[in-house]
């Protein structure tokens, strides 16, 4: 999913061919009227080498928008295979080591066990000999369990009395509404919450503001140019570009 959503963001990129230096195709990628700094992308169509100067592919596995839209004007029909990495597919599952009982993983074994035990009490509720059966099954298994992992605590929700259910001991009068009390957490999340919202209604309303000032700096600072973020080397510096020097 995150990567479709890096294709369809890379959809509405421009793309300029800069340079070619041997099998290697220089371009400078961007959004128009969304990014102040363009990237650059090396991409070689002999090899399907491709690089960004965003590195979110050296830093996260994943390939970016900018090299995403490179490949798509290249009718490139798939990704590589050495750009798809293994942590991010469902073959990582593989590599899990899942503890199996009788052959059946963990969550498959609890719905098994949990029929096998409801159909074995179902059976006995009408017979009192089976019923004491199943509850001196109970007591020695909850006995060698809490042996291998350490004592269990149950709740019992029901009261009996002469084998009759009587109602739990804090049920409320019919047609009453359970009052839950607001806990201290529940009122600093709100808090929180609430200041988070606001900040972002300020974030909304100085955002505009700001990115046009910022844009209007930009431009009177690069002219007729812009500002790239530099493929190679271990500078972070932005470059200045001008389409009408370098020709």
């Amino acid at each position: 999913m995150f990567a479709v959503l890096k294709f369809l963001k890379g959809s509405s990129c421009h793309q300029d061919l800069v340079g070619v230096s041997g099998e290697v195709m220089k371009y400078h990628v961007w959004r128009p009227d969304v990014d102040l700094i363009r990237h650059e992308v090396c991409f070689s169509f002999k090899d399907l080498d491709i690089s960004c100067s965003c590195r979110l592919f050296s830093e996260m596995g994943i390939l970016c928008s900018h090299s995403l839209r490179i490949l798509n004007i290249h009718c490139v029909a798939t990704i590589p295979d050495k750009y798809i990495l293994k942590r991010w597919t469902k073959r990582v599952v593989e590599d899990r080591t899942v503890e199996n009982v009788c052959g059946v993983a963990s969550g498959g074994w609890v719905i098994q066990i949990g029929r096998k035990f409801q159909r074995l009490v179902l059976s006995s509720q009408d017979n009192s000999k089976a019923r004491e059966a199943c509850e001196d099954a109970f007591q020695n298994a909850k006995m060698k369990i809490e042996a291998e992992i350490g004592p269990i605590f149950f709740e019992d929700g029901e009261q009996t009395t002469d084998g009759v259910i009587q109602n739990p001991s804090r049920s409320r009068p019919k047609g009453e509404r359970n009052k839950r009390l607001i806990s201290t957490i529940e009122k600093k999340y709100k808090y929180a919450r609430g200041r988070k919202n606001y900040s972002k209604y300020v974030e909304l309303n100085t955002k505009a503001a700001v990115q046009s000032s910022v844009r209007e700096s930009v431009s009177s600072m690069v002219g007729s140019g812009y500002l790239v973020h530099p493929s190679g080397g271990s500078s972070s510096k932005l470059v200045h570009f001008n389409p009408n020097e370098s020709t």
